[in-house]
């Protein structure tokens, strides 16, 4: 069985559909992509579902074999355009910005309102499988995300205003000021990249004093302290987040672990113990929540032993009654493949009666050549002295005349010491040989040695 994995994305006004799979391979987690097709159509959830299972069918993969769909969030993406559309109208940029921003390039509310919400997507696939099996898992650093973005939506003032002094710094004439003191180079965030606000925050806050310094002849760099105070205490907030969000995003990543690095982040948030912190656990809290209520994670809890214990009672109960419907998925499965078995071995019949056919004309055809072999005579071979081209061996198959013949080439110089099949043409030796068809062909007769 195995893992699908969709999402979507749109950039430069042109949306790609990505599709991956992930299954277990000796003992190993596998990461397959089977394809980034691009939309061009109208983003329903019928073109959706008409591509995801078209590639399947590229694949054989059957529906049968999917254990779960992993997807984003989709009101992530609403959350993510109205950050964008609030970030726009408080951010004016009076001198040029530098061509290079990296990998903190903006994206346009107008390239997101053509991103779709592939969660639809994935209920509607479910839907349309009509199986209980299953799971729609949502992606935990995309989750974490969320949690993150509930913290900061009564934040949005001070971070745009933060943004703004970010952009500022990254003006020509500023920008070459903190490369000849060299600090490090500031950041503006893109809100559909995870944890980038807080590393512009972060990287903010290193620079606090330059700013306090250029805000004079500046304004946008003029913030107060009440709000470097924020600033900072979203930092430090959402440092466990940002590690987190890291892990989460390893390939080599079991159900156990992902729960660990979620508890591990909350735990370390909740250490924190300001405003910030307060909110981000909250949320994480009433997210988990939803995640728990989800067999497969259950199940991949449940049968983690460094985590189990983590799950109360009914988890349990729920995890194992998973597990006993995914055993008989699988034996359904294998049955399948015993039925294909037996197909296959049908069809291998029919093979050998194309082999059989192929054996016996090969027989008619060696019989074909045998007889006109038989019609050659000795003289055949002795035509070789008046040849120009010189010659190195001569062949032939077992017919008596063949053999007599070359008895009588050979016999003058086997009276010298030569072999047995050697004979002499123009000074030259020429080793006679009988073909390995005939030669074989007596041998498992039975007539000679």
């Amino acid at each position: 069985m195995i893992c699908l994995k969709i999402d979507a994305a749109t950039r430069l006004d042109r949306s790609m559909l990505g599709l991956n799979i992930q299954f277990i391979k000796h003992g190993k987690i596998m990461l397959r992509t089977l394809g980034i097709k691009e939309l061009k159509e109208r983003h329903t959830a019928e073109y959706l579902k008409e591509i995801i299972l078209k590639t399947l069918k590229e694949y054989e993969i059957n529906y049968t074999q999917i254990y779960s769909i992993t997807t984003d969030n989709g009101a992530n993406m609403i959350k993510t355009v109205n950050l964008l559309q609030q970030s726009d109208e408080m951010a004016e940029n009076n001198e040029q910005e530098p061509e290079d921003i990296d990998s903190n390039e903006e994206v346009t509310v107008k390239e997101y309102n053509n991103f779709i919400e592939i969660e639809n997507v994935a209920n509607d696939l479910l839907t349309s499988f009509n199986t209980n099996i299953i799971s729609l898992v949502r992606c935990w650093a995309h989750t974490l995300q969320l949690c993150v973005d509930d913290a900061l939506k009564d934040r949005n003032q001070v971070i745009a205003k933060a943004r703004k002094a970010a952009k500022k710094l990254r003006t020509p004439t500023i920008l070459v000021l903190i490369k000849k003191m060299k600090l490090r180079k500031p950041i503006v965030d893109c809100p559909t990249r995870w944890h980038s606000t807080c590393d512009m925050l972060e990287r903010l806050s290193i620079l606090q004093e330059f700013c306090k310094d250029m805000a004079p002849s500046h304004n946008e760099l003029h913030l107060k302290e009440g709000e470097w105070t924020q600033i900072n205490n979203i930092v430090s907030a959402l440092l466990p987040a940002k590690i987190a969000t890291k892990k989460l995003q390893s390939e080599q990543l079991t159900i156990g672990d992902c729960y660990s690095s979620w508890v591990t982040c909350q735990l370390e948030t909740s250490k924190i113990n300001n405003i910030i912190s307060d909110l981000v656990v909250n949320s994480m809290k009433k997210r988990e929540s939803k995640l728990l209520e989800n067999g497969a994670f259950l199940a991949g809890v449940f049968l983690d032993a460094r985590y189990h214990v983590l799950l109360k009672e009914e988890q349990r109960l729920k995890a194992q009654l998973h597990l006993k419907e995914i055993w008989e998925t699988i034996k359904m499965l294998n049955e399948s493949e015993k039925y294909n078995e037996i197909e296959n071995s049908s069809t291998d019949s029919s093979e050998l009666e194309t082999d059989e056919l192929e054996i016996l004309l090969k027989s008619k055809e060696n019989k074909v050549i045998k007889n006109s072999s038989n019609n050659e005579t000795g003289s055949d071979i002795a035509e070789k002295e008046s040849e120009e081209i010189p010659t190195i061996a001569s062949i032939s198959d077992l017919a008596t005349n063949n053999r007599c013949a070359v008895r009588r080439l050979s016999k003058d110089y086997a009276n010298k010491g030569g072999g047995d099949y050697v004979y002499n043409i123009d000074g030259n030796k020429i080793y006679h040989l009988f073909d390995a068809p005939h030669l074989r062909h007596i041998t498992y007769d039975g007539k000679r040695g």
